[in-house]
């Protein structure tokens, strides 16, 4: 091809030269020809310049369509709780594995890089099962400024800030799905060390930023005081060997101690022989919990996992196990999992089939007396997308469903034509005819109460999503809850239903702004008739500041079934809500809420007022 391209660059370039000289051209019928310029003159070196000319340029196109198409190369790692605990910045990863197949038996990371720069991180499981994504945002300068975390089936589950200070660098959760994140995490990274402290994610004004700037945060930041979250957790520090093994890592609170996670593990320590974990000792708060010693046969595969206490005696883990014993297939993956007590006594089997695409495709787990209890199949599409995962109860030919520990017993996933997420829908063990006459089973709400997802993309591209929407159900299947969130992750709006039955009662939505305050609330009855509207306004501090309500038209007055047409609030001067008025369409004030508080400036409570000041009782 590019030999060709030089050619008829060249005869151009060569037609150019010769210029238009019928005078010159001897006709003599279908010979006729153009003279060649004798070597030496003018015409002949003007010729040999723009030949020079153009293969030059030729030559510079080639080059340049080579400089624009950068290499992509792939990096494999082992993923330690570090990754998680620095925002997703790939710097995290320290252990580098030759490639997927060094991983086995380790939950790892495959990082695509174009050009040297890191793109995404696909996360796998010890049993090769994809589980979650990580793709970087770069600036015009090709740095990295920020991630988006998203799980296997493409939902985006958080997004990250980095902005870089001095010694180390501010990792900032962003807003997503209406979460505002009460902290930054501050990172400081060195060769053998990873240090994760969280610190209050609010600026000087007291707002915690949605959207913020670098610039911005490092300023507050660098002031903030340190924050503990919910569940005392302050600081994570990860310590690593020379080789990138990680040797411990433990959490802490503010004041220096050590705090447990859900299974009751605060510290973790790890012991490493000739690149193969043997040992690793976990901590609660106060002492040893257990401690986990690992055996390799002799293809370098684990081949058994015991639990043992301080005095090295066997003991439970947090799922009630004392040892793990795995078998593998021709394919070096996980076959059989026999799991047993602390006299070695068989408790469960767990045996593991595989698809086309690496991912477990079915999984049975069979009690002690080897009957069959549970049966977990997955299957995916050509493209290796996982399409619909079913929790049977026994033998999936008997066709009975059972619920998982998230509360759903089907799980249904639907995608673009370029793969991208689609629906996700959550079901459970009832069974119901569908709109179409078809078989289905009743929708159900997970642990995050949504029990379908849907997502919408630009039409062009089909790439970006451009708004998710979540469902959330009651007990007959009926849409009671629904959000929409836009490109970002705000909050658009919301809709909230009341059915009695299965006939809706009553519908109310509810429009937000674009930094997710709700500006307009809409009440419609049971005939699907818009009843009020209810317009809410704010201060210049962004504070909630009054609601009043309307017929449809948006300025009829109109009385809500509060009883009142109009509620404006008042603050002190360090904000707090200070008493809440309530007036009717001809402006008579119907009551008044006072809000008190203590010297401390913490809430002591309320008390209402009628028209004429008498303090309303609640009975």
């Amino acid at each position: 091809m590019v030999q060709r391209m030089l050619t008829v660059l060249l005869a151009a370039a060569f037609m150019l030269g010769c210029g238009s000289a019928e005078e010159d051209v001897k006709r003599e019928g279908h010979k006729a020809s153009t003279p060649t310029p004798p070597e030496g003159t003018e015409e002949a070196k003007a010729i040999k310049t723009k030949l020079e000319e153009v293969t030059k340029t030729a030559r510079q196109s080639i080059t340049k369509e080579e400089v624009e198409k950068p290499p992509v190369s792939e990096e494999f790692f082992v993923v330690t709780d570090a990754f998680a605990a620095s925002g997703y910045r790939w710097e995290a990863l320290r252990r580098k594995l030759a490639d997927a197949k060094a991983g086995e038996g380790l939950n790892y990371a495959k990082v695509t890089l174009y050009d040297g720069r890191p793109e995404n991180v696909d996360i796998y499981d010890a049993m090769g099962n994809h589980l979650n994504v990580v793709a970087y945002l770069w600036d015009n300068e090709f740095k990295v400024w920020g991630s988006v975390y998203k799980s296997d089936n493409d939902r985006m589950l958080g997004m990250f800030l980095y902005c870089p200070a001095e010694n180390d660098i501010y990792v900032h959760p962003l807003s997503t799905f209406r979460v505002h994140a009460p902290y930054t995490i501050k990172v400081l990274s060195t060769d053998n060390s990873i240090i994760a402290e969280q610190i209050d994610g609010h600026n000087e004004l007291g707002e915690l930023p949605v959207w913020p700037k670098c610039e911005d945060v490092v300023a507050s930041q660098a002031k903030a005081g340190p924050y503990q979250s919910p569940f005392g957790l302050h600081k994570e520090i990860f310590n690593f060997d020379e080789s990138g093994e990680l040797l411990g890592a433990a959490s802490y609170d503010m004041k220096g101690g050590l705090v447990e996670d859900i299974q009751g593990i605060a510290k973790r320590e790890l012991t490493w022989e000739e690149g193969r974990k043997t040992a690793e000792a976990l901590y609660t708060a106060d002492e040893m919990l257990s401690r986990l010693l690992f055996e390799y046969d002799e293809a370098g595969r684990v081949s058994r996992k015991k639990v043992v206490d301080k005095d090295g005696k066997a003991t439970l883990d947090y799922f009630g196990v004392a040892i793990y014993e795995y078998t593998y297939d021709k394919r070096n993956r996980v076959a059989r999992e026999l799991r047993k007590d602390t006299m070695g006594a068989l408790m469960a089997t767990h045996e593991y089939e595989y698809g086309k695409h690496q991912q477990i495709a079915s999984h049975k787990i069979f009690d002690a007396q080897n009957t069959l209890q549970t049966t977990l199949l997955h299957t995916f599409n050509k493209k290796g997308a996982r399409e619909v995962y079913a929790i049977y109860d026994g033998d999936p030919e008997a066709g009975k469903l059972k619920l998982d520990a998230n509360g759903v017993a089907l799980y249904r996933f639907a995608y673009t034509e370029k793969g991208r997420l689609l629906t996700e829908s959550r079901h459970g063990t009832t069974q119901v005819v569908d709109k179409d006459g078809k078989q289905d089973y009743l929708l159900v709400n997970g642990l995050d109460q949504w029990a379908l997802i849907l997502n919408t993309y630009d039409a062009e591209k089909q790439a970006d999503i451009v708004s998710t929407q979540y469902v959330r159900v009651d007990g007959n299947g009926n849409k009671t809850f629904e959000e929409w969130t836009n490109e970002e992750g705000r909050l658009s709006y919301r809709i909230e239903r009341a059915f009695e039955g299965n006939q809706l009662a009553s519908e109310i939505r509810t429009d937000y702004s674009e930094e997710g305050l709700p500006l307009k609330r809409t009440f419609t009855g049971a005939d699907g008739k818009i009843l009020y509207v209810a317009l809410i306004q704010y201060n210049s501090d962004g504070l909630f500041m009054e609601e009043a309500y309307f017929a449809e038209d948006g300025t009829t007055a109109a009385m809500a079934a509060a009883g009142y047409h109009k509620m404006l609030r008042t603050y002190t001067e360090d904000q707090k809500t200070k008493s809440d008025s309530y007036f009717d369409v001809a402006g008579n004030k119907v009551k008044t809420t006072v809000y008190e508080y203590k010297e401390d400036g913490s809430f002591a409570g309320m008390k209402t007022y009628d028209a004429e000041g008498a303090e309303v009782r609640q009975p």
